[in-house]
């Protein structure tokens, strides 16, 4: 039986990417094409699983997505919904979320070591649902 001999080769992209590469030569070539095949599929049986999760994620408008819904007149402002909120619940105010597929605002309370969620309708601006996190 003849030994294989396989080379491992790194080659640099252009984009500052670099691509992993078999190189060899008689029986080595043919393993090195089998390699690369092997190669490709671990890759993309790390690839989907990302994919999924990306899918499955919630959806959490960017600053960009949430102007041009209040430009459009979809929903209201956060500053005047903020404004109420902050002052109709006690706590430290931690920070706010905007959903889009259910377009609410979740405002987040800190109160004696406690966290407070409290969501509210970013089209009407009215309270939603208020709950406590232990």
């Amino acid at each position: 039986m003849l030994p294989a001999r396989i080379l491992f080769m790194f080659r640099a992209g252009s984009s500052g990417s670099g691509q992993m590469g078999v190189v060899g030569t008689g029986i080595g070539a043919c393993s090195a094409r089998l390699i690369n095949g092997i190669m490709r599929v671990r890759n993309l049986l790390f690839f989907l699983p990302g994919l999924a999760l990306l899918a499955a994620a919630p959806a959490f408008a960017g600053p960009n997505d949430v102007h041009d819904m209040v430009r459009a007149g979809e929903i209201m402002p956060l500053e005047p919904i903020q404004r109420r909120v902050m002052q109709e619940n006690r706590g430290e105010y931690v920070g706010v979320q905007f959903d889009q597929s259910s377009r609410t605002y979740r405002f987040r309370f800190l109160k004696d070591g406690n966290l407070i969620n409290v969501d509210v309708d970013a089209r009407t601006g009215a309270p939603v649902r208020r709950r406590q996190s232990f």
